[in-house]
């Protein structure tokens, strides 16, 4: 997260905010930028030495971070009584509100706070990973699992829109819950239409049916690897897997995976008029498990099906949603 500062903050009674924000930036969990040198350096001269080298380490350490990438989001922080205007593409705050801002953790909702959870994680690149494990133990992140699209929507509707801020530094991760091609179901076109009408900007739909359907397998491809990430001794599981690598690209980004053709919209799609005798009533064990790694699950346990991921092209539809929170969750170093 940046911050440009104004010139009209380098003021005596506005101390206080500029300790906090130097502090944050200190433990590396914003940028920041200065708008005017000559106030700032004006400012600066009267404090005591420790406060100056903090601040220009964080200065150089800030202006390296951006010399390589572009902030999504920039905030200035300008001195009361100019008002506040977050919907701005740069977020205009208040003094008074900025101790709200860098108090408020990232938030990344998902349906589910287990599952969903390690599901993006498997996504992510191992340097990204890491950083947001680190920052879930330091409470700077939390991965909200709402309970469902139907409590996500909830939320967007009530608990997530409580303070114009919140938009900023929240994301949104949700099944598509298509039966088939470009068939979004319409939980998932109301919890879409909600993100917009409120501004937030970092959400995505799932283009195939749920989390299950990302299970990367394609024909004679990664079978043995996934039927060994189950941690089962499971034959039927293991040829069940083999029959969804046979499938074609829709059939397996939209077969219902845990009741099969038992579900009417999976049996009314057209996709499986063909579909094996050992999927039509599906899986027979929790497909999403794969993604579980297990209590305490360290950042390397993530790898192997990161791996998988990433040679089935899977990762790409993800790749701008998780660039955009890697730039966010950066750090100064």
């Amino acid at each position: 997260m940046r911050l440009n500062l104004h010139q009209d903050l380098f003021d005596s009674q506005y101390d206080a905010e500029l300790t906090q924000i130097f502090i944050e930036a200190y433990r590396k969990r914003v940028s920041v930028h200065i708008e005017h040198a000559d106030s700032f350096q004006s400012w600066l001269g009267t404090k005591d030495k420790a406060t100056k080298e903090r601040c220009a380490y964080v200065l150089s350490a800030s202006a390296a971070l951006h010399a390589g990438c572009k902030s999504p989001c920039t905030f200035s922080i300008v001195a009361n009584g100019q008002g506040s205007d977050w919907d701005s593409n740069s977020p205009t705050v208040e003094a008074c509100e900025v101790d709200y801002l860098l108090q408020l953790p990232t938030t990344i909702s998902l349906e589910n706070g287990r599952n969903d959870r390690n599901f993006l994680l498997s996504f992510c690149k191992k340097e990204l990973r890491a950083r947001l494990l680190e920052l879930e133990s330091q409470k700077a992140l939390e991965f909200d699992g709402a309970g469902g699209i139907n409590e996500q929507i909830n939320h967007m509707k009530d608990r997530y829109v409580q303070h114009p801020a919140n938009k900023h530094k929240y994301w949104l991760l949700f099944d598509g819950d298509s039966p088939s091609p470009g068939q979004t179901s319409e939980p998932a076109r109301t919890l879409i239409d909600l993100c917009k009408e409120h501004g937030f900007k970092n959400f995505h739909c799932l283009a195939r049916r749920a989390i299950e359907n990302y299970l990367p397998v394609s024909p004679k491809k990664n079978i043995a690897e996934v039927y060994h990430l189950f941690g089962l001794d499971d034959e039927e599981l293991r040829e069940q897997i083999e029959c969804f690598s046979e499938l074609s690209d829709d059939q397996r980004s939209h077969f219902h995976t845990k009741e099969g053709l038992r579900n009417q919209s999976c049996k009314k799609s057209g996709l499986f008029t063909d579909i094996p005798r050992q999927l039509r009533r599906g899986f027979r064990v929790r497909v999403d498990s794969v993604f579980n790694h297990g209590p305490n699950a360290k950042c390397e346990d993530f790898e192997p099906l990161h791996s998988l991921l990433e040679s089935e092209g899977m990762i790409e539809e993800l790749r701008k949603f998780l660039k955009q929170l890697d730039f966010t969750t950066r750090k100064i170093r």
